[in-house]
Order: C-alpha cells, then sequence, then structure tokens
C-alpha cells in the first residue's frame, strides 16, 4: 500500500513539472525571453575577432607540437628513440593493443 502511495506521489509531480514547463513557454511554442536568455551570449566585433584570434593561435600551437613530434617519430630508429618522442605516450607491445576475444587454455581430457 505504502509503495502505491509512493508511486502515485511521483506520477503526480510528475505531471505538475511537465504542466510547469509547458507554461512557461510562449504562446506560438517558443520559448520564452528566460530559456532564450541563456541560449547564446551577444558579443561584440571586438571580442569575437579577439576570440577567434586567441583560439587560431591555440590552434597553431598545437600544430607546431605535432609537427615536431611526427618528425621526431620519423626520424626514429629505435624503439628507445621512438620513446623519447612521446615521452607522455608509453608505447604498448602488440599483445596489449590486441581487442580480440580471450583465448582459454585447452581443458584437459576427462578420463
Amino acid at each position: 500500500m505504502r509503495t502505491v502511495s509512493s508511486f502515485m506521489a511521483a506520477v503526480l509531480m510528475m505531471g505538475v513539472f511537465a504542466l510547469t514547463a509547458v507554461a512557461q513557454q510562449a504562446p506560438g511554442g517558443d520559448p520564452g525571453p528566460a530559456v532564450q536568455q541563456g541560449a547564446e551570449k551577444q558579443m561584440t566585433p571586438e571580442q569575437f575577432t579577439a576570440l577567434k584570434s586567441r583560439i587560431l593561435k591555440m590552434i597553431d600551437a598545437r600544430k607546431a607540437k605535432l609537427d615536431e613530434e611526427k618528425t621526431c617519430v620519423e626520424a626514429a630508429k629505435t624503439p628507445g628513440e621512438l620513446k623519447k618522442c612521446r615521452p607522455h605516450h608509453p608505447m604498448r607491445s602488440a599483445d596489449k593493443n590486441r581487442r580480440g576475444p580471450v583465448q582459454q587454455p585447452p581443458m584437459e581430457q576427462q578420463k
């Protein structure tokens, strides 16, 4: 009996929340100004240009780092040299990279 009343209370509350959400919308189905306010912050053309410039600088820095790493990897002749090119990326053995099913050892024949 207690679980049924808890369930009914939960359903009733969900209905109230749904009606509240519908009531907050403008008559045309468009969200009201409170919802639109946080959707996109307006910025001045100067702010946009500064943001765009900052993002492009970060992309150029990442690109330069990747180009250096690529040159190092291409020049590497031993696993040790390769490891020096990517110190934050540990090399894995071929067995660890396999994604196939795990093979179980054969079962001993029963006598």
